[in-house]
């Protein structure tokens, strides 16, 4: 099992590119750094290889991403252009494939904000760019693996059993690149049953988690996170886990989490 490190919540503003995380979290022993691409795709060339080799000279893979568009690329609503979707993508694959990306996580509730849109017209055009991104995963390799954001956060797609279900709807229309991923920090603000986790564990190749308001957990999990992972454990998950948190306090703050679910999940 590989173990990363997201970026996003470590960074102000909020999912900018910080150029000192690289050193940081190979310090702290993690085998991979996990990047928003929406940032990844609005970096200059020269920024982009910057970054690229402050990746290389730290030792860190780049196993996933998150954050896949920006709420300035929508996928659903009045406002959706495949012409501007594929423009999008053709950046964000090609940079993705470039930093070595093996899989890429599609939350991005901005970019999918329903509003006022029926939840039927919501499907539709949220299955129309599942089909696109299969072109884009099938081309460069790469699958999409779609992310539920809890409530208050979002207004489409709120737990694992509705991403279970888009995806599986994404499979029968033949996107098989097309799979879930599993975010235990919003699950459990939803109060989620667990069991979930087992009923689709089939579809789960990703795995996000970290305390309440965001935080890594010092001496020990709190009781819910342990037993998700507990859980996890016993079905033998074996994908990657990223912690998507704030900043450790510091460099022992960072190897402390690190070894507490390298215990937890391996």
């Amino acid at each position: 099992m590989r173990y990363g490190f997201c970026t996003g919540f470590a960074t102000t503003p909020l999912f900018s590119i910080d150029s000192s995380l690289e050193a940081a979290v190979s310090s702290w022993g993690f085998d991979y750094i996990e990047y928003p691409l929406m940032s990844i795709a609005a970096l200059s060339g020269d920024a982009f290889q910057q970054l690229r080799q402050r990746a290389a000279d730290a030792n860190l893979g780049c196993d996933s991403m998150c954050n896949l568009f920006p709420a300035s690329v929508p996928v659903i609503g009045d406002a959706v252009s495949e012409q501007q979707i594929r423009s999008y993508l053709d950046r964000a694959f090609e940079r993705a494939a470039a930093l070595g990306t093996e899989k890429i996580i599609f939350g991005s509730a901005g970019a999918r904000k329903r509003g006022a849109l029926p939840k039927a017209e919501a499907d539709r055009q949220f299955l129309a760019c599942l089909r696109i991104l299969e072109e884009y995963c099938a081309a460069y390799r790469i699958p999409v693996l779609l992310e539920a954001i809890r409530f208050g956060e979002a207004d489409y797609i709120n737990t694992l059993a509705e991403g279970a279900e888009m995806a599986s709807l994404a499979r029968v229309e033949g996107c098989s690149h097309i799979g879930l991923m599993a975010d235990l920090f919003h699950m459990l603000s939803n109060g989620e049953p667990l069991s979930d986790l087992e009923k689709h564990f089939p579809l789960i190749r990703h795995l996000h988690l970290c305390e309440a308001d965001r935080a890594l957990p010092s001496s020990r999990f709190s009781d819910d996170l342990h037993r998700a992972l507990a859980l996890l454990q016993e079905n033998r998950y074996q994908h990657t886990v990223s912690y998507e948190s704030v900043r450790p306090g510091s460099g022992p703050e960072g190897k402390q989490a690190l070894s507490l679910l390298k215990n937890s999940l391996h």
